[in-house]
């Protein structure tokens, strides 16, 4: 019986790490694509079980699902080219992204966090109300700021920076899903994005980015786009975000985000990679990576960068 129910539950995780590939023929099969670590995890774990009830035909077939799905991983996610070493004398800019959840009650953890960064750049997500009056005292450190407003005003897309923006280059969709703003940084123009997508199916995440496309094959030759995607950094759905802006998406965060009602220590290991950060042009990330816990049930995401000449 034991051996029975392990056969089927290695038939079941291989087929849900199958779906996950599928995203392009239906935003389902996405979903399944956000847990494809986990279920890799599950399948190592079923080898182990094999091994013991002697069904080592099983374990084998295992563990070539196991080492096909981590070298898909692996593949898609790594751009030796996105993150590069930082050249001698160049200026380093960096960027703070976080959501730090609209049901956050402990603002003075993130005002601290950017006090002791002390980043260029910080773009947030789920900017309620209650949150722009907590935070206003930024406004007084960055003297340029770009608000998105969601309607339920719960939420939103606020980006503050050091650098001059330009006027009229703001753009806002509709619910906050991406907010744009021109930037002047080195007499060079570079587009800042603040995402804040919805989740895959059966929500409207895929059908945000499609309406998006239009207004990312506009994007300007330098960008840097970061946010809560609500997808993993191998999604189909975050692929096709990158694609339609001509964006690289910056590998090797790691898991930002666990159910807030579980511990948030834990997402190191159970976690999800769904805040992302994109580039393109001249943008040279050196170091991306996320940072202690802040109150949210997300983890914020520190970018350091170049600019090429």
């Amino acid at each position: 019986m034991i051996r029975l129910l392990t056969f089927l539950a290695i038939s079941g995780f291989a087929v849900a790490i199958g779906f996950g590939f599928l995203g392009f023929i239906h935003p389902a099969f996405d979903t399944f694509a956000n847990f494809r670590i986990h279920f890799l995890v599950a399948l190592i774990v079923l080898i182990v079980v094999c091994i013991v009830t002697y069904s080592v035909k099983w374990a084998l077939l295992s563990l070539l699902v196991v080492v096909s799905g981590v070298m898909f991983i692996l593949i898609i996610q790594v751009d030796p080219q996105v993150v590069t070493r930082q050249k001698h004398g160049a200026e380093i800019y960096s960027v703070l992204h976080l959501n730090p959840n609209f049901q956050n009650q402990t603002p003075e953890k993130v005002i601290s966090l950017v006090d002791r960064i002390n980043p260029d750049i910080v773009m947030l997500n789920e900017m309620s109300e209650p949150w722009k009056q907590r935070l206003k005292g930024l406004e007084a450190t960055y003297l340029y700021t770009y608000y998105c407003p969601e309607w339920q005003q719960i939420g939103g897309n606020k980006i503050y920076s050091r650098f001059p923006m330009a006027p009229g280059s703001g753009y806002c969709h509709s619910y906050s899903a991406l907010a744009l703003i021109d930037v002047t940084i080195e007499n060079q123009i570079i587009t800042l994005g603040s995402v804040h997508l919805r989740w895959p199916w059966p929500a409207s995440g895929p059908k945000q980015v499609d309406k998006l496309e239009p207004i990312l094959n506009r994007l300007g030759n330098t960008a840097l786009i970061a946010g809560d995607f609500n997808s993993v950094s191998w999604s189909w759905l975050v692929r096709r975000f990158a694609g339609y802006g001509k964006l690289q998406v910056v590998c090797c965060i790691g898991p930002t985000w666990f159910h807030q009602r579980l511990p948030i220590s834990w997402v190191k290991l159970f976690g999800l990679p769904i805040d992302n950060v994109m580039i393109k042009g001249r943008v040279k990330v050196f170091t991306a990576l996320s940072l202690e816990a802040v109150g949210s049930d997300h983890l914020p995401v520190l970018v350091r960068f170049t600019l090429e000449k």
